[in-house]
């Protein structure tokens, strides 16, 4: 897993900061695992599980994330507590079912037919595995990625309203 570290004083660094400069290495997305951003003091940390193959190659070519210089090193993973933690907003919502486009028009914000061209160009992946059927039916416990929206996972069944939709309580990482 590598560690880079980057001085925030000046501007504040999110996820897609790093990610941006990481894929402007022109390295494949299958080779990095979750990005995990993370802000110390007047520094944003960011973890990335990396191949070995690629190590070496994001230290010696990644010098900086946008306009700031980084440092990076290389953290051992044995020691569990030591590894960052995901963090989450909570969000209950609720939806008419738990098909695919109903969901990710609800976590989104946008409507269903809004949603269906995302879904049919691939840019929505259910537990980390393209999904092109809007009518799929999740289920608790799914990690549901929308590329430019974020992450979320469907945590907890909350029970039916008195409408008979379903309420969900939805994870985003952050």
């Amino acid at each position: 897993m590598l560690k880079i570290s980057i001085d925030s004083r000046f501007r504040e660094y999110l996820h897609k900061d790093f990610l941006g400069s990481l894929m402007g290495l022109n390295i494949k997305r299958e080779l990095m695992g979750d990005l995990i951003i993370e802000s110390e003091n007047k520094q944003v940390l960011g973890y990335i599980p990396v191949s070995e193959k690629i190590a070496d190659y994001i230290i010696s070519e990644l010098k900086q994330i946008g306009k700031a210089p980084c440092e990076i090193e290389i953290i051992e993973t044995k020691n569990k507590n030591s590894l960052p933690k995901y963090k989450y907003d909570d969000k209950l919502v609720t939806v008419p079912s738990k098909r695919l486009d109903s969901i990710v028009s609800t976590i989104t914000n946008l409507s269903r037919t809004k949603v269906i061209d995302p879904i049919e160009k691939g840019k929505v992946l259910v537990d980390y595995v393209e999904e092109k059927d809007k009518s799929k039916m999740l289920e608790i416990g799914s990690l549901i990625t929308v590329r430019g929206f974020g992450k979320y996972k469907l945590f907890l069944d909350k029970g039916e309203t008195k409408k008979g939709k379903e309420r969900i309580l939805v994870k985003k990482y952050i």
